[in-house]
């Protein structure tokens, strides 16, 4: 499978240089968003809960909305 990183923006109302990853597949037509240090470390990834979005956009807005909380 080969995996794309779809967006890439910061956490909102971060200082320390977190993103927000979409990633999928789009051959699959699956997606999931991680959340990624500044030092590469994944410190949350909706990868390992099974999500599995059928939109990469539908992934983002509940990434920003997880990480705005």
């Amino acid at each position: 499978m080969n995996f794309i990183t779809i967006y890439s923006i910061p956490v909102p109302y971060s200082m320390d240089g977190s993103v927000i990853q979409v990633y999928g597949c789009d051959g699959q037509g699956w997606y999931e968003w991680r959340v990624v240090s500044p030092d590469g470390k994944i410190q949350r990834d909706t990868g390992t809960e099974g999500l599995q979005y059928g939109c990469p956009e539908i992934a983002l807005r509940d990434a920003l909305i997880a990480m705005s909380e």
